[in-house]
């Protein structure tokens, strides 16, 4: 395996601060290790990139599938405890946590695993405009052009994706 050419190594690394960005806003637990795996693949994977396409489009498209990938072989592992989450995402474990915060946690976790069983059901497509546009905050424009599609498909999408949202 060889290393990538220069002009594919240029515009790696110059995508590597949206990259990450996107990383900490979507999956703020484990964005650091996620952005690592997503850069390590694409550079040993460099050569199954389409040249003259939408590279951003491409890393995204590979931290998804790596995202899921992590989820599913998490899922098979044990159930976590509420507080753990609390850990995660807000600071650090309290087993003396008072009940109503516990309560509290596991709401939080409820309704994040109800988000993402919504997000894990939809098609790669609606996910990615809806994870773009109100998720990550790009406009419409800019949601269209990492998905390399027209903006009439992505308002398609989105509205699709939030059809999906409303029914939850």
């Amino acid at each position: 395996m060889s290393d990538p050419p220069p002009e594919f190594r240029k515009e790696l690394l110059a995508l590597l601060p949206q990259l990450r960005k996107y990383a900490h806003k979507m999956f703020p637990t484990v964005w650091e290790d996620l952005t690592q795996d997503v850069f390590v693949r694409a550079w040993t994977k460099w050569e199954t990139f389409q040249p003259g396409s939408n590279m951003k489009s491409w890393l995204f498209t590979i931290m998804w599938n790596q995202w899921k990938s992590s989820a599913r072989r998490e899922s098979r592992m044990e159930p976590r405890d509420p507080r753990d989450f609390y850990r995660d995402n807000l600071g650090e474990r309290n087993d003396a946590l008072p009940v109503r915060v516990e309560t509290a946690t596991q709401q939080i976790y409820l309704e994040f695993e109800e988000h993402r069983a919504v997000l894990d059901r939809m098609s790669g497509v609606l996910r990615e405009a809806a994870v773009l546009r109100d998720l990550q905050g790009y406009s419409e424009e800019e949601a269209a052009a990492i998905a390399g599609v027209p903006i009439g498909t992505i308002k398609s999408r989105l509205s699709r994706a939030r059809a999906r949202y409303a029914s939850i």
